[in-house]
């Protein structure tokens, strides 16, 4: 009977061990599916962002070029009409004009007013052709389709004897310049077969009453738009198999758009107008309804015009789609993979023995001192909340702050349950808080918002362990039990935020602004903050240090800004001469970085960049540990990435070269140094990788380089 249950009992076991190790297996699989599924989104997110941003920068470069068209066209057209608003000829006859009677107004358009019996309407009547003259002259010369002066009544002053009378529209716009002193548009509309474009603009009395000259007269103009709508809406092949320009205004009828098609402008009436997608890249209905677009635009109110470029939505999702796929595909394969190794490693660790440790409480004379002064810090701070809080989530006790942030007074804060007095997922991210404080019996922190809307505020509440004598279980500690602080800090998170974006605004502006003078540069900036990132473990820094070191590294070449552009790209070697002048590169840094708010040392390590260990750096000639010690490493991240970028001149030297030059070099920090060459070559390699969307632009200068500079 033994043998047959052995015979059974045997196979069944090992069936079962069989299936728990399927299992198993089925359940690290599951595991590995999701975590590459999670990674795929991320990275799919990821790339979605870089398309997106990709797909808004050549939009809106595009649009910023128009923008400065249009703002270059309307200086120009501005100063044409000015040339004729602020004439005195035209002022003084609209102030003469001003001062007739109506029926005297009225005379000077009879076709015999110059042989008026009225002195005044006859003097007038030979100004006024004159000045018709002159005006005709002046507009046929500026290439205007009509010119007119028009007085405070809608009345013609100077213009063609037959010339139409003046319209619904172009009077108020008169009127309006008038009244607003200033110069005003109209919109874009087709006249004779073209586009038009009316402006007024007011002529004021020469001599006001007061020192206060009032306007007189409008200047009415109608300007041809074929030509400069066409150029302000030209695109080339390359862009325009990526979007479609157009302008868009509100015209006499309700909103319109202008585009160019078969190299002519056309107006069209629109529904309605696009909602605005102002520095943004926004998914919505074509203007033209043409399908969905992405469209990035921006306004010209004094024109009354949106400039936009609209991107076939079907296109880019396209692009996303395809990369889509391939994440997911790749996903598929490393979860596979993945799952295996999974699979090997829960075997290994599964067959361990799990080890139990035990945690020493600290002594309770220790601990009921700490917390003493824990309550008395608080205690002292009435702005500060404080609850008391026991291991079930009851609120033993508060001060007045705690309550006032509640709305509530401290008697019915007292005894109660969080959950009564939070909402849910505040009360119990607290309690979940405060039971990790209580079983690593240290100090937490998370942040809460309390309120909705405008009223809402953010709070960073500190937990600390709090030990009481428990009486009834003979002196015992009672458990869970701990102190909270809570901290408005709504407004420090709203001021710390809006100072990073303007720190992060005000470094690309300074990137890109040295991109442009030097096109060595581009992505010199970039190759050097990865290179510190990866340098700062190595050399141990704090995280203060590294923090300096990235933004810093960032900001290196802004000195160049200030160097003569023609040394930066001159093609053979520097005389001394010029070389003093590129040397004083990191001065011409320093002097502008010290007036930004970086709250670290960046200034100072720019500044130290030139120097080397020997004395022979520049500006200042310091040596050894008197050099700043970031300034050290960045002269050495500097060099390297200098000499592994390619020239005109030359190739870039492999990192191993570059490193053997270094270690040649007793001017740089050779511990720096040393760290550099203990860095995988994989990780060099993608630390000196191009910037995305960039390429490195060749070499023109050799004297840059020579002085130490990139």
């Amino acid at each position: 009977m033994r043998t047959e249950l052995s015979a059974t009992k045997v196979p069944d076991r090992y069936r079962l061990k069989k299936m728990a190790v399927a299992l198993a297996g089925l359940f690290l699989l599951l595991v590995t599916a999701s975590v590459a599924y999670v990674l795929c989104s991320l990275q799919l997110r990821n790339v979605t962002q870089e398309i997106l941003a990709g797909q808004r920068d050549t939009q809106q470069a595009w649009v910023d070029k128009s923008l400065e068209a249009v703002r270059a066209w309307e200086a120009n057209l501005l100063e044409q009409i000015r040339f004729v608003s602020a004439a005195e000829i035209f002022r003084l006859y609209a102030v003469d004009v001003g001062a007739l009677s109506p029926a005297s107004v009225a005379a000077l358009d009879a076709p015999d007013a110059a042989r008026s019996d009225d002195a005044a309407v006859a003097g007038l009547a030979e100004q006024k052709e004159y000045l018709w003259d002159l005006l005709r002259d002046t507009a046929r010369g500026r290439q205007w389709a009509a010119a007119r002066i028009v007085g405070p009544q809608g009345q013609n002053l100077v213009a063609d004897a037959d010339a139409p009378e003046l319209g619904a529209a172009q009077w108020a716009l008169a009127q309006s310049a008038m009244e607003q002193r200033a110069v005003r548009y109209g919109p874009v509309r087709p006249l004779g077969g073209g586009l038009v474009m009316d402006v007024a603009a007011p002529l004021y009395e020469v001599l006001g009453q007061g020192g206060k000259n009032r306007a007189v007269a409008a200047l009415l103009v109608s300007v041809p738009m074929d030509g400069p709508l066409a150029a302000f809406l030209t695109v080339g092949p390359e862009q325009q198999r990526l979007f479609a320009p157009l302008l868009l205004q509100l015209g006499a009828e309700g909103p319109e758009a202008l585009a160019v098609e078969a190299g002519a402008v056309r107006l069209e009436p629109l529904r309605e107008a696009p909602a605005p997608a102002p520095s943004v890249l926004l998914r919505r209905p074509g203007a033209l309804g043409a399908g969905p677009v992405y469209a990035v635009e921006s306004a010209l109110p004094d024109l009354g015009w949106r400039i936009v470029a609209e991107a076939p939505a079907a296109g880019v999702e396209g692009l996303l789609l395809q990369q889509k796929k391939q994440i997911y595909g790749l996903g598929i394969l490393g979860s596979l993979g993945a799952a295996l190794l999974l699979a090997f490693v829960w075997a290994m660790l599964v067959s361990r023995a799990h080890r139990a440790t035990a945690r020493h409480f600290k002594g309770l004379y220790v601990l009921i001192q700490r917390q003493k002064a824990l309550l008395d810090s608080v205690n002292a701070s009435l702005q500060a909340g404080l609850l008391l809080v026991d291991g079930q989530g009851r609120a033993l006790m508060c001060n007045p702050a705690f309550a006032r942030m509640l709305g509530r007074t401290e008697d019915e804060v007292t005894d109660s349950l969080l959950t009564a007095l939070l909402p849910d997922p505040v009360a119990q991210s607290l309690l979940r808080k405060a039971q990790g404080v209580d079983k690593e019996d240290a100090a937490g922190s998370l942040e809460i918002t309390l309120g909705e809307g405008a009223a809402a505020r953010l709070y960073r509440v500190t937990l600390f362990p709090f030990a009481e004598q428990d009486e009834q279980k003979g002196g015992g500690q009672a458990p869970n039990s701990c102190v909270g602080i809570f901290q408005d800090i709504t407004e420090f998170r709203r001021r710390a935020e809006a100072e990073r974006a303007r720190q992060a605004s005000s470094m690309a502006a300074l990137i890109r602004a040295v991109e442009s003078v030097d096109p060595n540069l581009v992505g010199h900036s970039q190759k050097m903050e990865r290179l510190v990132q990866a340098l700062t473990p190595r050399l141990g820094l704090s995280e203060r240090a590294g923090e300096t070191l990235r933004m810093a590294s960032l900001v290196s070449q802004v000195g160049r800004l200030f160097v003569p552009r023609d040394l930066l790209t001159k093609t053979g070697r520097l005389n001394p001469e010029e070389q003093q002048q590129v040397m004083r590169a990191p001065e011409y840094a320093y002097q502008v970085l010290r007036d930004l708010r970086f709250d670290l040392p960046v200034p100072e390590a720019v500044y130290a960049m030139g120097e080397r260990m020997d004395g022979s750096g520049h500006p200042r000639g310091l040596q050894g540990a008197a050099i700043d010690a970031n300034g050290r490493i960045l002269a050495v991240v500097n060099a390297f990435c200098a000499m592994t970028s390619s020239r005109s001149y030359r190739v870039g030297m492999s990192p191993e070269e570059a490193v053997r030059q270094l270690r040649a070099d007793q001017g740089f920090d050779q511990t720096v140094v040393e760290a550099l060459a203990d860095l995988p070559t994989e990780t060099l390699q993608a630390a000196l990788r191009a910037a995305p969307g960039r390429a490195p632009a060749p070499m023109q200068a050799a004297g840059p380089e020579a002085s130490g500079g990139a």
